[in-house]
C-alpha cells in the first residue's frame, strides 16, 4: 500500500510551487487523485478510505474526520457510489466534552 506521511505533506507544501498557499488536507486530496491518475487503483473507493485513516482521524460509521497539524480538517463521506469530502478549519469548528470522550461538531 501508499500512504502518504504527514511530513511528506509538509514537505510538498514547502517544496512545490503550486501547493505553497495550499493546506494541508487540500494538497492530501491532490495527491490522492494525482496517485489514481497515474496509477489507477481497482477499488479506489476502499484505498481512499484506509488512506484517510493512515492520519489521525474520528470514524462515524460512513464518516472519516481527518485532523492535520496545520489545524486543516477534511470530513470524507463515503457512500455506495463514492465518497465526497468538505474542507473545514480551526476557527470553523466547535468543539466539547462529553463523559470524558471527545467530540467535535463541524459547522
Amino acid at each position: 500500500m501508499f500512504y502518504i506521511s504527514e511530513d511528506e505533506l509538509k514537505f510538498k507544501q514547502d517544496t512545490v510551487f503550486e501547493y505553497r498557499d495550499l493546506k494541508l488536507n487540500q494538497i492530501c486530496v491532490r495527491e490522492l487523485v494525482l496517485l489514481n491518475e497515474r496509477y489507477p487503483i481497482d477499488d479506489f473507493v476502499s484505498f481512499a478510505r484506509r488512506y484517510f485513516q493512515y492520519f489521525l482521524n474520528r470514524t462515524y460509521l460512513n464518516d472519516i474526520v481527518v485532523f492535520f497539524e496545520d489545524s486543516s480538517i477534511l470530513k470524507v463521506h463515503f457512500s455506495d457510489s463514492g465518497f465526497e469530502c468538505s474542507e473545514y478549519y480551526d476557527n470553523e469548528i466547535s468543539t466539547a466534552f462529553y463523559y470524558g470522550r471527545y467530540s467535535i461538531r463541524l459547522l
